[in-house]
């Protein structure tokens, strides 16, 4: 059959060489559509950036919801807060998975996606890419409440998605108070 590869919730950044390919002149033996002419690559929910012979090789396709953005890696190659591939997987975080909260509710691409060492939503209630007084006026107006009990309930004020906006919520937005991302 034909041979295949899938690659899908990856970083794949500042690599010599293609993010996704093989080596420029398609040796046998190479991933590359040079080297195996009929190979079959399904990408999805990736990114990929500043590879240094570029990110595909000719002949691969980004695939969807595929991003090239500078990931904000860290020195020990973690995803900084306000990295695109937070929250970036289009899978809503399950009971199998775990990411601390506030985890924006899907899990982060790369390699700690899912995990407990995952790196957390920035705690930006109204969405307007700062953490200030406007989320802490919103938490407020929703604070001490139940979901399903209270009709001030505010999943968004909710950050730890306990169903209670309570002092938990408070302390992660007092966390990243002051914080944005552009």
């Amino acid at each position: 059959g034909e041979p295949t590869m899938e690659l899908q919730y990856s970083i794949v950044s500042f690599n010599t060489g293609f993010g996704i390919g093989g080596v420029s002149d398609g040796s046998v033996g190479t991933i590359s559509p040079g080297g195996l002419s009929n190979l079959s690559l399904t990408s999805d929910y990736n990114l990929l950036h500043m590879n240094s012979a570029g990110d595909y090789e000719s002949g691969f396709n980004a695939g969807m919801n595929s991003l090239s953005a500078d990931p904000l890696l860290n020195n020990s190659f973690f995803p900084d807060q306000c990295s695109p591939t937070i929250d970036a997987s289009g899978i809503t975080i399950g009971l199998d998975e775990f990411e601390p909260a506030p985890n924006g509710g899907e899990l982060n691409l790369g390699h700690t996606g899912g995990l407990d060492i995952a790196q957390t939503s920035l705690a930006d209630i109204n969405g307007d890419g700062v953490v200030d007084g406007l989320d802490v006026v919103q938490l407020s107006a929703a604070f001490s409440t139940i979901m399903n009990v209270d009709p001030r309930y505010d999943a968004l004020s909710d950050l730890n998605g306990d169903s209670v906006v309570d002092g938990v919520d408070l302390a992660l937005l007092a966390a990243d108070f002051s914080r944005s991302c552009p």
